[in-house]
């Protein structure tokens, strides 16, 4: 969706549909119920907002995936992050599900994205890569909507 052509897309929340304060959404407030595809969809416009931003600011980036004299070390050391976080975030669910905390509340989004992160730059194969980098995206999406939804 090009950004000149938002208020033509049938997902776009226009400014007069929202107000400042309380939970947040790009510095506003949903004043109804919006469908929550329609919060993704905002987020995912601000998300390609501030890519622009950096293309201008930097232009276009080609950095490696990996630093190259890592290798295979530095990958096993992304991945024993990854492990780690995974065994952080499973005391952290036992631990709050002892204490009869919702599903939606028995962890937290740092466990969750770092786990995610590490993850993807424990892998070689690229196609590997993207898709955990997509699943690590996905989850700071959530996270964002999260905040905007004021449920943090």
């Amino acid at each position: 969706m090009s950004y000149d052509n938002r208020h033509n897309d049938p997902q776009y929340v226009p400014p007069q549909q929202l107000t400042p304060g309380g939970p947040m959404h790009g510095g506003f407030t949903f004043t109804e119920h919006i469908d929550p595809t329609m919060i993704t969809t905002a987020v995912l416009q601000e998300v390609l907002n501030e890519r622009r931003n950096q293309d201008e600011k930097w232009g276009e980036q080609n950095h490696p995936i990996h630093w190259p004299l890592d290798g295979d070390e530095g990958r096993a050391a992304y991945q024993a992050h990854a492990d780690t976080w995974k065994l952080i975030n499973a005391a952290r669910v036992k631990w709050a599900n002892e204490r009869g905390a919702a599903p939606d509340r028995n962890c937290s989004w740092d466990g969750i994205a770092f786990e995610e992160l590490y993850e993807a730059f424990a892998e070689s194969d690229p196609a590997k890569i993207r898709a955990e980098a997509i699943q690590a995206a996905a989850v700071l999406v959530n996270m964002i909507e999260c905040i905007d939804r004021g449920a943090r």
